[in-house]
């Protein structure tokens, strides 16, 4: 498979921490739901070391900015993320959608300069979820973003909004976001349920409720996919092991009988009972022991996901 990778930080929504007070305490009992039309998905799945599949003659990029595209040598204003679809104004004109086909957008690289982003075309795969295919410039013309299939077509990415640090932490920052690969991590959180974007409800004993966005959870899950323990974006495991993931929402579900890894928040492994590979044990394992590591009821003091290994 041919690909022209380029290593884009992380992404994630920012609404997660606002919330996490909401559900933390033992005043709580965790009861959830998701708007929508929904289908729990099985918890059952491959994980992944790589949070995005880009790299660009081996330096990174930091995010992709909001501000100083074009589009057809017009300047692209007022442009903005909502869930996945970029729009803004070019000229008196609005555009979004199919419409910024052809838009071009400027990314900052790690420690300097920047390379120009080209997106090439815009395909719907729900309400709320549009895939990009993107191109970066090179000496020799344009090149997929994303890399290509195993057919050579293109892979496309989904933006998310702000950036990530090198710690594999969402930073809120309103004039970036990032364009997520399919099949990376970033992506692949979003394919697995955790759209930062969707929203769920949480509702204490007496019936209080409110809602919550899945940022938190999209956060949890790239550290769960990665076996980030810590949560110092050191990944602890290798690609395509199993996992079987599920949360207390209903996003997903437990689909298997196996050994119980841990519980994750948006910070790592708030607990740790098995690790995901056989003698890979993280720096942080010590500060993790907790007897009652697993117990459903945890995610009334902040438990997001939880996680199992195959025996």
């Amino acid at each position: 498979m041919s690909r022209h990778v380029l290593v884009i930080a992380l992404v994630i929504a920012a609404a997660g921490t606002a919330h996490a007070d909401w559900y933390t305490g033992s005043n709580f009992s965790w009861y959830g739901r998701i708007f929508g039309p929904r289908v729990p998905l099985a918890g059952r799945d491959l994980n992944g070391i790589a949070m995005n599949g880009l790299v660009l003659d081996g330096r990174s990029v930091s995010h992709v900015s909001l501000r100083g595209g074009a589009l057809n040598g017009v300047a692209l204003t007022e442009l903005e993320l909502e869930a996945t679809s970029l729009r803004g104004r070019a000229g008196r004109r609005r555009v979004s959608g199919a419409a910024l086909a052809g838009a071009e957008l400027d990314a900052p690289l790690v420690g300097g300069g920047a390379v120009r982003l080209r997106i090439d075309d815009i395909a719907r795969r729900g309400r709320q979820d549009l895939r990009y295919l993107v191109s970066y410039r090179t000496t020799g013309g344009w090149a997929p973003l994303c890399g290509t299939d195993a057919s050579g077509a293109p892979v496309g990415a989904l933006p998310l909004a702000g950036r990530w640090d090198e710690r594999g932490a969402h930073v809120d920052d309103a004039d970036a976001f990032t364009f997520a690969c399919s099949g990376f991590v970033l992506a692949h959180c979003v394919d697995a349920g955790y759209a930062p974007w969707r929203e769920g409800m949480v509702c204490a004993r007496r019936g209080r409720c409110q809602r919550i966005t899945l940022a938190a959870h999209h956060q949890a899950c790239t550290r769960m996919m990665r076996a980030d323990y810590c949560g110092d974006g050191t990944s602890h495991t290798v690609d395509h092991t199993p996992v079987n993931a599920y949360d207390a929402l209903g996003v997903r579900v437990d689909s298997e009988a196996w050994a119980f890894e841990a519980e994750w928040d948006e910070d790592g492994a708030r607990c740790l009972v098995n690790e995901r590979l056989a003698g890979v044990v993280p720096a942080c394992a010590a500060a993790l022991v907790d007897p009652d590591c697993g117990d459903p009821a945890r995610a009334a003091d902040g438990a997001l996901i939880f996680s199992e290994v195959e025996p």
